[in-house]
């Protein structure tokens, strides 16, 4: 013990220190007895008689036991007699019915992983409780989300639970929260461990020792059922059960939705795109159609699609998911397999139509090199029966390019001859913008000076601002002076420019000799200048030897 907590009224004479006397030290009496057993302090000690001694060897003792022995302490256990009004298999909470401070308040949630007892403000206030029992807590409560949860205070309530002569009572401390819910209380660790109760959410039961037993409080499995449905529900909460009649339940009042007018036009456009699916179209005799085809790590598919009012209309759509080893095919075998399934399932178009491929694989050479084997050769077999056209699939550069030259043509054959009127404006914005090459204008390079447009004109700016007439006449003469200056520093960076893409390509560029048998790409216009035809069109046409 610390020397300032001892008693100084004490005094010990053998270690001469406070805190006990000299009578009560243990520690000298030790020493004491040692001291007798090894035959000191013989004079001190006072030595039995002969007869003495022997009428203790003839003395019997007995000793009269309990007319009954201690009760065992009760075992807590868990049977299948417990289960006699559960329906099994089940997943459902443990909800009970407990008396608090003379109610019997039902759909009481046990929630062994809550730290705290939980009495909702709506049970609280039909309980007719005096609000002034309720002491306030400064320490939050949060909830199953972080979210710190707004409680009013704690009280102490008297809890009863089981039925007699198996009861147990307890005072517990409840929070009373304000928030809604479907159940009127929750029952959590502190509570259990105040009743020594243990739950078990598969017997729906818990059990404490009483008394007189072991008390069993069972859950009701309809309830519990009833308060996860109106748990799952946004607009509605059950309030205190009426103790009358099981069935009936109070509304709570509606909960604010978050519904914008932004959600409700986004509703309505799905809604309508849901409701007007495209249609299948059907192709007229003779008329060419045209097969796409897509391949997925586990899919193929294919789809026929007819041209009508320069619009493409879908025929047929037809997939299939791989299985086995078909997901091991490398993807030019599944465009192959997706191309042999198409024309297995969609054989009558394929009979009576004229068919164009489009796709960005190699198809053609796919299933026409002269070194196929294996599952291709009897594919390349099966497909040759039809009439079928391969076309590469256009890339999106050149989608993009055929769309600016649509746009173009159309602005220029709806302007006739006056679209020369237009070029100057096309022209002043490319005269006026800077170039990164020379790092300078077009403008600034014929007049040395920079062009004002017309913006500036409208709005104050910072050369109209300090403008002055006098300054300004010199400084252009200044500028025309330096012109020349100004164009050999832009042609300086002009050649900087080009050495830096010259660089920049050689370092792309990989020396490559040919022998004779490599295959080489060949020009369309060397064999077939028909094909040639159309800025747009491919330069280069399948290797050859």
């Amino acid at each position: 013990m610390p020397a300032d907590r001892r008693d100084a009224q004490l005094y010990c004479q053998f270690h001469k220190d406070h805190g006990h006397t000299t009578k009560e030290c243990k520690v000298l009496r030790r020493e004491i007895e040692n001291l007798i057993a090894r035959g000191h302090l013989k004079q001190f000690v006072k030595t039995e008689r002969q007869g003495a001694r022997k009428a203790y060897t003839r003395q019997v003792n007995l000793t009269q036991g309990p007319a009954k022995c201690p009760k065992a302490p009760a075992t807590i256990s868990f049977d299948d007699t417990d289960l006699e009004e559960v329906l099994t298999p089940h997943d459902d909470a443990l909800v009970i019915s407990l008396q608090i401070d003379a109610y019997v308040i039902k759909r009481i949630l046990v929630d062994t992983g809550s730290s705290a007892d939980i009495l909702f403000e709506e049970a609280f206030s039909q309980m007719k409780i005096s609000r002034e029992r309720i002491r306030p807590v400064s320490s939050p409560l949060y909830g199953f989300t972080g979210a710190s949860v707004p409680v009013e205070g704690v009280i102490p309530l008297t809890v009863v639970a089981g039925s007699y002569p198996l009861q147990a009572t307890q005072s517990i401390d409840f929070l009373v929260v304000k928030i809604k819910s479907a159940y009127n209380g929750i029952l959590g660790r502190a509570g259990l461990n105040k009743l020594q109760a243990i739950a078990s959410t598969f017997h729906l039961c818990i059990k404490f020792p009483t008394p007189n037993g072991i008390g069993v409080v069972k859950g009701d499995q309809a309830i519990a059922r009833k308060c996860y449905m109106a748990s799952c529900k946004v607009e509605e909460a059950l309030a205190i059960e009426d103790q009358r009649d099981e069935h009936t339940f109070r509304r709570a009042e509606p909960v604010e939705e978050l519904w914008t007018a932004e959600c409700q036009t986004s509703f309505e456009a799905l809604k309508e795109y849901l409701t007007s699916p495209p249609l299948l179209s059907k192709p007229l005799a003779g008329e060419e159609i045209f097969l796409y085809l897509a391949i997925a790590k586990s899919a193929v598919s294919a789809v026929l699609v007819r041209n009508q009012n320069s619009k493409q209309l879908p025929i047929y759509y037809v997939s299939k998911v791989l299985q086995g080893a078909e997901l091991c095919y490398p993807d030019t075998e599944k465009i192959a397999f997706a191309f042999l399934i198409a024309t297995r399932k969609l054989r009558p178009y394929f009979q009576s139509h004229s068919i164009t491929v489009l796709t960005d694989k190699p198809l053609r050479r796919i299933l026409h090199k002269p070194n196929v084997s294996g599952r291709l050769v009897p594919w390349s077999i099966e497909l040759g029966e039809f009439d079928i056209h391969y076309k590469p699939r256009p890339s999106i550069k050149e989608v993009t390019n055929i769309t600016l030259l649509q746009g173009l043509k159309k602005k220029l054959d709806g302007a006739k001859g006056l679209w020369v009127d237009g070029l100057h404006k096309i022209l002043w914005a490319y005269r006026t913008t800077t170039r990164n090459p020379t790092g300078e204008t077009p403008f600034n390079l014929a007049f040395g000076t920079e062009a004002l447009i017309p913006v500036e004109i409208g709005l104050p700016s910072l050369c109209l601002l300090t403008y002055d007439p006098n300054m300004n006449d010199e400084a252009l003469r200044c500028n025309l002076d330096l012109l020349d200056e100004q164009r050999d520093q832009a042609q300086l960076r002009l050649a900087a420019y080009q050495q830096r893409v010259a660089r920049y390509h050689d370092r792309l560029i990989r020396p490559l000799a040919f022998r004779i048998g490599d295959l080489v790409l060949r020009r369309v216009a060397a064999s077939n200048p028909r094909d040639a035809i159309g800025k747009l069109s491919p330069n280069w046409e399948a290797l050859i030897a």
